[in-house]
């Protein structure tokens, strides 16, 4: 009963799409565009070409203070961290809708496909409370395209590569004066086997490492005047994957399989100057959303013993926010409140079957309020400010009261003083609660994570040359990790207070006209506050430099072509809390190559692990592949209406 509601509320989110290209005499009002966040320590990702590179993960990484976390090669498992978090201290969003993580380790970008998302914006530490979100040390917003003048366009292209790798995309866009509507959607396959090398040097084959993966995105959005308009989306991603297990048991796991499946719907509407005076204006904007999450993992030979093991877990969830935002008439000393209430619910339900069988099912729901300000004195100065009240009910449920606060000093222009600092809290998810896996299993005494999080910097932004440098801190208690408790099993474990300190530093330079160079490193001791001792999985240093060269002006008639290369690298991890176990520290090498013609057709080709390092592993010792190659063309078309 609970399941067909559910259905009800997202194909209601997909079929109250109003009538599209209606006439119109207005064009819809639009706000002037502001910083992702005015004090905080920010950035944003271009992601428009990312599914014919091979994944987003690569552009992700380059950034300072992020880390995506790799369990195994393309359509594999991986997550993303920001200032030595765990996977789930890390709010993944698109269009900032709250993606919900009830099992996994974290927000899964590896597995996902997101067809249509064309940027992502990155909230550090502190900004994340911008955004209204529950992440501990940051949030990751993935970003959808609106067109803001009638046309229509269309894609197809098809990505080729190492083990056996292979992908489609294609979408259409069409938009008038008052509606616009676009479809995407992106299928890839890959065998996914590859040769490694393992710790005591001997090769090995992993098995079992292949993926099949399809997604696709409708979304709409109509205006009514040039101050009312309403827009909804539906979105799906489902995988099918092998699951190679631990590189020294792979013969127990060769014929286990995963079955992923995400379903979003949305449905918003916002109504622009609902008050408008000589003080200040009102803005309202109402959203619902309705959100499916399956996961089925079947082993027809548990390690564990006791033949067939296979777990089934269905996650639903539906939500709604009401936001306020109400702005001031004096240009010259501008001010903007944001007033936001939101609900939400969520059910699991679990069951294992195998030499023993179990089922469970829960619930829980959650309410909360925030309050976030912003305040420009003088040309020279922002403050922003923010108060969050949570309350929820339920398995994890815990209510709390989160302030915020930042500051920006502006003294020249291209040069900012930016400073943070915010309370942050994170309830145990599901999984982490009650998952029961044969190599990882949740905890149902965990507590929730609270977190204090600060950071100060400088930012300079002139016409050749971008750069920033950061110092931030986290002080979290009860910070939870899946760690070892055997050779194969991990579990959700609540560890002792921590700190996480470090610098934050980039470089983005155009040294000539056609050179562009690009530096990011980051720093980052996070520790056990009694001990010193070193967080599991956390790195002490990662960085990246890169160079691009632009060479469509010396190739005649072309539209654009470019060469970049780069070299990251990490220093040795940490894998289990006394240091026993480590993951070695390794460089790698990339390189790509764009060449367009044409404005309609673009080639590219993309090379990574270059050097062919077979040794490496992720944090969970599973091996890395070696050097990988991405080919892809696309074709393009666009014009006016």
């Amino acid at each position: 009963m609970k399941r067909s509601a559910h259905i009800g509320l997202l194909v209601a989110a997909t079929v109250l799409v109003p009538k599209f290209l209606a006439a119109q005499e207005h064009r819809v009002e639009t706000r002037a565009s502001a910083p992702i966040h005015p004090t905080g320590v920010t950035s944003k990702v271009d992601l428009r070409d990312s599914f014919l590179d091979g994944d987003s993960q690569e552009e992700l990484e380059r950034e300072s203070g992020v880390e995506i976390r790799s369990h195994g090669g393309l359509g594999q498992p991986a997550y993303v961290l920001v200032r030595g978090s765990s996977p789930r201290q890390v709010a993944v969003s698109i269009d900032s809708v709250p993606l919900d993580v009830p099992f996994g380790v974290g927000t899964d970008l590896g597995t996902l496909l997101l067809p249509g998302v064309v940027s992502a914006d990155i909230y550090r530490g502190a900004a994340g409370i911008s955004a209204g979100a529950t992440g501990l040390n940051g949030t990751l917003d993935f970003r959808t395209q609106t067109r803001h003048s009638p046309g229509w366009g269309s894609h197809v292209g098809a990505l080729g590569g190492s083990n056996q790798t292979m992908g489609l995309q294609a979408g259409a866009w069409l938009a008038g004066t008052k509606s616009q509507v676009s479809f995407s959607a992106q299928t890839r396959a890959s065998e996914g086997d590859y040769d490694f090398v393992d710790a005591q040097g001997q090769e090995h084959r992993r098995i079992n490492n292949d993926h099949r993966a399809l997604g696709a995105a409708l979304t709409a959005s109509h205006a009514f005047s040039n101050v009312r308009h309403v827009g909804a989306s539906i979105r799906f991603s489902g995988t099918e994957r092998g699951s190679a297990g631990p590189a020294e048991f792979q013969e127990s796991f060769s014929d286990a399989r995963v079955e992923d499946a995400f379903g979003l719907g949305t449905l918003n509407a916002k109504q622009l100057n609902v008050i408008k005076n000589t003080y200040f204006s009102l803005d309202l904007e109402e959203s619902l959303d309705v959100q499916l999450r399956q996961n089925r993992y079947l082993n027809p030979d548990a390690f564990s013993g006791g033949g067939i093991l296979q777990t089934d877990s269905d996650f639903w969830s539906s939500g709604g926010t009401l936001n306020a935002a109400v702005y001031s008439s004096d240009l010259e000393s501008p001010w903007k409140v944001d007033l936001s209430v939101r609900f939400r619910h969520e059910s699991y339900q679990g069951e294992e079957s195998g030499e023993i069988r179990s089922s469970l099912e829960r619930s829980r729901s959650l309410a909360e309020t925030s309050t976030l300000a912003h305040y420009m004195p003088t040309h020279w100065l922002e403050f922003t400010g923010a108060i969050r009240a949570n309350i929820s009910q339920g398995d994890g449920g815990v209510s709390a009261f989160l302030p915020a606060f930042g500051a920006a000093l502006i003294p020249t222009e291209g040069f900012r003083l930016v400073g943070n600092v915010a309370r942050t809290l994170r309830r145990p998810d599901f999984d982490e609660l009650f998952l029961n896996l044969e190599s990882i299993r949740g905890n149902p005494d965990l507590e929730p994570e609270r977190a204090l999080v600060w950071d100060i910097g400088a930012e300079v932004a002139f016409e050749t040359i971008q750069a920033g440098l950061t110092f931030f801190q986290n002080n979290t208690e009860d910070m939870i990790l899946f760690l070892p408790i055997t050779s194969a099993v991990t579990e959700a474990q609540n560890i002792d207070p921590t700190r996480a300190y470090g610098l934050e530093a980039r470089l983005d330079w155009t040294l000539a006209k056609p050179v562009d160079l690009e530096l990011s490193g980051t720093w980052t001791r996070a520790e056990l506050a009694e001990t010193s001792d070193q967080v599991p999985h956390q790195p002490d240093f990662s960085g990246r430099v890169g160079a691009r060269l632009r060479l469509d002006q010396w190739i005649p008639g072309t539209q654009k072509a470019s060469l970049n290369a780069g070299l990251s690298g990490r220093s040795e991890t940490n894998l289990d809390t006394f240091g026993s176990i480590k993951a070695p520290a390794f460089a790698t090498m990339d390189a790509g190559l764009a060449w367009s013609p044409n404005a309609w057709l673009s080639l590219r080709a993309r090379g990574l692990n270059l050097f062919d390092r077979r040794d490496l592993t992720d944090s969970l010792q599973a091996p890395l592949p070696g050097r990988t190659i991405f080919v892809s063309a696309q074709i393009s078309t666009e014009g006016a209406l």
